[in-house]
């Protein structure tokens, strides 16, 4: 993203970065009264993402130095507060009435409509897109506006986690304006639009889910129905829950002989008292608006086919399958449900497919 600043004559650079570059050890005393910008030196970041945080702010301060680029980069500890967590759905009719789509009983995530909403506007007060493809004066200079006419480029829009999200509401809002506009969405939540939208972007909203990504998965039902799931083995406990889960880092007990088979749990005050709740989140489940939110548009899923040793370590391998929207209800609980959401895990498989499949010899 810098190198491509640069070459594109940005003067003006922002970073967003995060709290957990900071050195994880002046993040375990209660009585620390705060975090200073000097503090993330020694460096000791939390985790791997912030290391990765960590070094793209060196970049960005080097080639502030090196380049005529202002640079300013902003740590955050807490994204979102209680106005911001707008993620029940949300009709469509005044962004379509706004942005010349039909949204009249079609549904968004709310949160991401906002978002999707803020940008369109900006971009239409600003004339940014209009300038670039139209060819008109622009404020700003970059190899498109100075070379002369551009209206040969294509527009695609792209995004990662929620802002795959709020760019596959974007492009919807777009298309009006620009009917060839394409978004490609990776690691996008399982909860943006309603299903019947969802199967209409499918012309022109791609999106890539890799692995177990939990992100793709997370909508309202799926994690009501993985609470009831783990009710439920709970349930069927022969044994304390904890002895349960360590048998994970035990190759010669298998979680099932801990418990007892489904259906065929004792009847005990606890299995009555959870057929009673879950029967009554099942009334309130169905006063839910009656619709549920989905994974949008034409879904490619990069499934694992194999896995290979690499120096002190073991590498997944995808292939890319072409999935229906139903694969996507369920929360997959693995080791990597969490890692597989990364945007640097998503950078390199999709590098190394590219390298496959230009490849004249499919060599897996």
């Amino acid at each position: 993203m810098l190198e491509a600043a640069r070459q594109t004559g940005a003067l003006r650079y922002f970073y967003s970065s995060t709290a957990c570059v900071y050195n994880e050890a002046l993040q375990m005393d209660p009585e620390n009264p705060g975090l200073r910008e000097d503090m993330a030196w020694p460096a000791r970041p939390q985790d791997t993402y912030g290391l990765e945080k960590l070094y793209a702010e060196e970049m960005a301060i080097a080639y502030a130095k090196d380049f005529p680029i202002k640079t300013r980069i902003a740590r955050y500890h807490n994204v979102y507060g209680p106005r911001d967590a707008t993620c029940e759905p949300e009709e469509m009719s005044s962004a379509g009435n706004q942005w010349g789509f039909n949204g009249e009983s079609r549904w968004a995530h709310g949160g991401m409509l906002k978002a999707a909403l803020h940008i369109r506007n900006e971009l239409d007060r600003s004339s940014t897109l209009r300038n670039i493809f139209k060819g008109t004066h622009s404020s700003f200079h970059t190899p498109l506006t100075e070379g002369g006419d551009a209206s040969s480029y294509k527009l695609v829009v792209t995004g990662h986690s929620l802002g795959a999200g709020a760019a596959v509401l974007l492009t919807l809002m777009l298309r009006h304006e620009y009917p060839e506009v394409k978004c490609f969405a990776y690691g996008v939540p399982g909860s943006v639009v309603d299903e019947t939208t969802s199967l209409e972007m499918s012309s022109y909203v791609t999106s890539i889910i890799l692995g177990n990504d939990l992100v793709c998965r997370l909508n309202f039902h799926s994690l009501v129905k993985l609470r009831n799931d783990v009710l439920d083995a709970i349930c069927r406990a022969k044994v304390n829950k904890m002895v349960i889960m360590r048998t994970i880092f035990l190759k010669d007990i298998r979680p099932d002989d801990l418990m007892f088979e489904e259906g065929k749990e004792p009847d005990t005050p606890f299995k009555a008292s959870l057929e009673v709740f879950k029967s009554e989140m099942a009334e309130k489940l169905s006063k839910y608006h009656g619709l549920q939110l989905k994974i949008p548009g034409r879904l490619i899923h990069l499934t694992k086919f194999a896995t290979s040793k690499e120096c002190c370590s073991t590498r997944r391998l995808y292939l890319p399958v072409s999935r229906p929207i139903e694969a996507f209800d369920k929360i997959v609980v693995s080791s990597t449900m969490g890692a597989d959401h990364f945007p640097d895990q998503y950078y390199y498989e999709l590098c190394r497919l590219r390298d496959i499949f230009v490849s004249p010899k499919l060599d897996l």
